[in-house]
């Protein structure tokens, strides 16, 4: 952009990486025509594009962790598709299926269904303190 100002230039710049942001999240502007909730989804590790677009249009971008109070989490923050009947469990990529919750939530439901014998293979359980002076101290400090 040859003698083109720092605003725009800093505009376009803007647009490209909410550009690819969006097509992360699987928001492009005219998706490929598919089906979003066939039940013979294919038994395979990926979320089709057309059906995580429902899911997050349905969940409207925010964790849907139920909380003690009623409500939901709302975070938009590292939002994860989360499998109520995990695949592991024969839990299928289909809509009705499918939820959108934050990294910690979803990390927490995985602990619940699956309990600490799988889950210890894969991550450390959320509910222990972030920091700890010895392996094994669950104290946090």
């Amino acid at each position: 952009m040859p003698g083109a100002d720092a605003e725009v230039i800093l505009s376009a710049g803007l647009d490209l990486l909410l550009a690819r942001d969006a097509k992360n999240k699987a928001q492009v502007e005219k998706p490929r025509s598919t089906l979003a909730d066939a039940e013979d989804a294919p038994d395979s590790d990926r979320v089709p594009a057309a059906v995580e677009r429902e899911v997050r249009k349905r969940d409207r971008g925010c964790c849907q962790w139920l909380l003690d109070s009623g409500g939901i989490c709302g975070s938009r923050f590292q939002t994860q598709l989360d499998h109520i009947i995990p695949k592991s469990r024969g839990g299928k990529p289909v809509l009705k299926n499918l939820r959108l919750l934050c990294e910690p939530h979803n990390k927490l439901a995985a602990w619940q269904r699956l309990g600490p014998e799988v889950m210890n293979r894969y991550c450390r359980d959320p509910r222990l303190p972030l920091f700890s002076g010895h392996p094994g101290d669950t104290s946090g400090g």
